[in-house]
């Protein structure tokens, strides 16, 4: 059995291994307070107790499943069908809705996946988030970009259900037993809400961009696999790296050009001077451009034009 956990001068997280005190990997891991102090076999006589425990978990993980399932086709539904707009018009909206197949599904899946109501202190999130799950619910009437982000959060949240056991596992692996697993967890929900807490300020949902994965919050990252994000992470970085079309005039132009148009977007100077160069988008636009005008190459460059 190693033994104990202790600080040193810097605040970083020391184990003596019997000989000396050695470092711990992401010793200074801001959940790392919460954990036992001190690492050990586990417990043979804590098995069966852990062993029933995580199968009275296997119910809510399969439905986390489930639910993460549903909120990539309902991701991939509003792909094709915007929400908002006539479906945000009181009676005309509710008929429009009724005759779009794919509003009802979406509607349908949503049902599925509504997260049961709970109490502050009951479940795998944080007390925040589950405020913001209440006051804030998939509708063919809200925006799409709000309901993309509620369908974000479920899928989070359903996420939350499955690497809580997961944490259990390697908590109860690496201490022993799972006495303080409970209460370490729900520090890790309170401290890592699902929700940005500018949601509430803006009156719509926004999602955290600063939420830690468990293992790097409680500082038991091992190897570069415990790095991997989970699945649901995955898919949240994919959708929130993709770029965007770019849309109005600026949609045709090549990336370094079309970046240095937005430098001189709303400028108010001549047309074709070094303050409000042209933005040929075609040769054909360019030929028109007056001799000694001066314009933004599709390089991104600015120049006169000889």
């Amino acid at each position: 059995m190693a033994g104990p956990i202790a600080e040193d001068d810097q605040g970083n997280r020391i184990m003596w291994n019997g000989q000396q005190w050695q470092s711990l990997p992401n010793a200074k891991a801001p959940g790392a307070r919460y954990l036992p102090q001190s690492y050990g076999a586990p417990d043979k006589s804590e098995a069966a107790n852990f062993n029933d425990w995580r199968k009275d978990q296997e119910p809510g993980v399969n439905n986390a499943r489930s639910t993460i399932a549903q909120t990539r086709e309902m991701e991939g539904l509003l792909q094709r069908q915007k929400t908002g707009g006539i479906y945000a018009v009181p009676v005309i909206g509710d008929v429009a809705g009724m005759f779009d197949p794919e509003i009802r599904r979406m509607e349908g899946l949503s049902s599925e996946a509504a997260r049961s109501k709970r109490q502050p202190n009951e479940g795998t999130i944080s007390d925040f988030d589950a405020r913001m799950f209440q006051a804030q619910v998939f509708g063919k009437a809200q925006p799409t970009e709000t309901n993309q982000a509620i369908i974000r959060a479920n899928r989070l949240a359903a996420d939350a259900v499955i690497q809580k056991r997961a944490f259990a596992d390697a908590y109860y692996q690496t201490f022993g037993n799972r006495v303080g697993f409970d209460e370490a967890w729900d520090r890790y929900a309170q401290d890592n809400p699902i929700f940005s807490p500018e949601s509430e300020a803006a009156g719509r949902p926004i999602l955290n961009p600063n939420r830690q994965n468990w293992r790097e919050y409680f500082g038991m990252v091992r190897t570069a696999g415990d790095r991997t994000p989970t699945q649901a992470e995955s898919d949240l970085r994919r959708t929130s790296a993709a770029k965007k079309k770019p849309e109005g005039w600026t949609a045709g132009l090549p990336a370094a050009q079309r970046k240095a148009a937005m430098l001189y977007k709303g400028a108010t100077g001549k047309a074709g001077s070094k303050a409000n160069p042209f933005v040929p988008a075609s040769l054909a636009e360019f030929q028109k451009i007056p001799p000694g005008s001066y314009f933004i190459d599709d390089d991104g460059t600015v120049l006169p034009k000889r």
